[in-house]
């Protein structure tokens, strides 16, 4: 009687061990409900302060910013409800701001001020909550994930038009849509909060598309359904936008050219990660070919660092992060045609579009100093834990990571904390409203400019919905 030996297991190709340790599951915490809640909660309030905290001169509670006077709070007044849901603005949908001016048309209009930039902050907070939750699978260490979190309210280039307001809450949701597409909830709440993350961030942004192939990924290597939500929930809202641009109209940016986009990433995204504000803009100001290749030089190390741990998951997400910033740079700036505001000497300029590229490339740093406190915390997508061969660190060492990672970031994120922008100065909106609705009362017009933020801005409201 012959025996025939049992067929050897076919091993996966490495491509795909690389694809699937970009999407960790995460070892339960264990922590009671109510403590976790309580945290979250005392979290939130803490990152909604230091975002008010940050603006300085005349407070984000007393001024309204840009298009959350002129467009979201004037259509808002003026506009159904369902019609500012599709109405777009720029060629494209913006759900989340359309949610939020809402709440401003309905207090009184002397607290729009206020309504604004404590929804753009309390969105900001709820968004780096998540954030923290979502990279748990990655960054096993709490106090990296604080980190992190920090790293998002304390960037230094948020003080000049990230924080505070509506307008830009979709560029914190841009950042989130990538972790809520890495991480993988084992709970139904968890799976329709992920959903709903990349819901808000492509029906508000729909930049957020350039996350496709990260959905694709995921699809072809995590097969059950539930796995799905976050892929569905970013379909959705680019669905969302297709409908809105079909109702709406569209009003395309002209494309502007790529050349020196590589120079811009360098400086806006490489050297930004340890210079912040102030010390890339005085580093350009000096020697702008240097800047260039500082920024280059830090961004290689990055990469290196990444590749060189001898965790699979590690390096799945160096290459995803660092190609994702490369790409949530140059698409943006080339599309919307921004690179000639971006070819300035400060950094503040157009900053809205070095947000994601930057945190991406923090969140690389992050993840390797995860790795050092916790080797062997997160296990592959397939449920085998793989212990690091490097073994468990000490508690110290698992302390000194952290401070390590503190120490190379506090400069800058003490340096820019407070940093003066377009909106120190004023004008106050109560200053504003007063002058606008004395001019209804004695002109009996219809409508009226208020000025607000920045300067020569106005917002163009009904006197009947102010007087």
């Amino acid at each position: 009687m012959r025996l025939h030996a049992a067929p050897p297991e076919r091993r996966r190709p490495g491509w795909h061990r690389w694809a699937t340790g970009l999407f960790p599951v995460a070892e339960p915490a264990g922590w009671p409900r109510a403590f976790v809640i309580g945290g979250y909660a005392f979290g939130a309030a803490l990152l909604s302060a230091v975002a008010l905290w940050r603006q300085s001169g005349a407070p984000a509670t007393t001024t309204v910013w840009a298009e959350d006077g002129r467009v979201f709070y004037a259509q808002a007044l003026r506009m159904s409800f369902g019609r500012t849901l599709f109405t777009t603005y720029n060629g494209y949908a913006q759900l989340v701001p359309r949610l939020l001016a809402q709440i401003a048309r309905g207090a009184p209009p002397a607290r729009a001020a206020e309504v604004f930039a404590l929804a753009g902050a309390i969105s900001f907070a709820l968004t780096a909550g998540l954030v923290f939750h979502m990279s748990k699978g990655h960054i096993a260490a709490p106090l990296v994930r604080v980190l992190l979190v920090a790293a998002m309210v304390l960037l230094p280039i948020a003080t000049s038009e990230l924080l505070d307001n509506i307008l830009n809450v979709p560029w914190w949701l841009f950042f989130a849509a990538f972790w809520a597409l890495l991480w993988r909830p084992q709970t139904g709440p968890g799976q329709a909060v992920a959903g709903a993350v990349c819901f808000l961030a492509g029906a508000s942004e729909p930049l957020v598309a350039l996350f496709l192939p990260l959905a694709v990924v995921r699809a072809f290597v995590l097969r059950p359904r539930r796995e799905h939500a976050a892929t569905a929930g970013l379909v959705l809202g680019l669905l969302y936008q297709g409908v809105a641009r079909l109702v709406g109209g569209t009003k395309p940016f002209p494309p502007a050219s790529l050349h020196g986009i590589g120079q811009d990433y360098a400086e806006r995204a490489g050297l930004a990660l340890l210079g912040g504000m102030r010390g890339s803009d005085w580093l350009i100001s000096q020697d702008p070919a240097v800047a260039v290749a500082v920024g280059a030089l830090i961004v290689c190390v990055v990469v290196v660092v990444g590749l060189s741990a001898r965790s699979v998951p590690v390096r799945a997400f160096t290459v995803a992060a660092v190609a994702f910033s490369v790409v949530s740079f140059v698409v943006p700036v080339w599309l919307r045609g921004v690179s000639a505001v971006l070819k300035t000497s400060t950094l503040d300029e157009g900053s809205r579009y070095e947000a994601v590229p930057l945190l991406l490339l923090i969140s690389c740093v992050l993840v390797v100093a995860g790795h050092l406190c916790s080797p062997g915390a997160a296990r592959p997508a397939h449920g085998v834990p793989r212990p690091s061969p490097a073994g468990r660190w000490s508690g110290r060492k698992a302390v000194a990571v952290p401070v390590a990672c503190t120490v190379l970031f506090l400069p800058t994120w003490v340096a820019d904390f407070r940093d003066a922008n377009m909106r120190s100065d004023g004008p106050t909106w109560q200053s504003q409203l007063t002058v606008a609705v004395s001019h209804c009362h004695t002109t009996h017009a219809r409508a009226v400019a208020v000025m607000i933020d920045p300067a020569g801005w106005t917002a163009v409201l009904l006197c009947r919905a102010i007087a």
